[in-house]
């Protein structure tokens, strides 16, 4: 990766100052950058769309996230 290649990524979580942390952690990597921040699902998945991530750090265990193709 480059000097000015940047991973980036989207934090989506229901806690905002768990998201704070992870941010202020990542920003400590020089080649990560947070691009975008989301409180529930329906806000990341369009964070998502819009901003093209290339990772998603997302909490599964948000209220009103339903996971699909679980292995039951």
């Amino acid at each position: 990766m480059s000097q000015q290649e940047r991973a980036t990524i989207l934090l989506i979580d229901d806690h905002p100052m768990l998201r704070t942390g992870v941010k202020q952690l990542i920003s400590m990597a020089p080649d990560i950058q947070v691009i975008g921040e989301a409180s529930n699902g329906a806000q990341g998945i369009e964070l998502a769309e819009s901003l093209d991530p290339d990772l998603i750090l997302l909490d599964l265990n948000m209220p009103g996230h339903e996971r699909s193709g679980d292995a039951g």
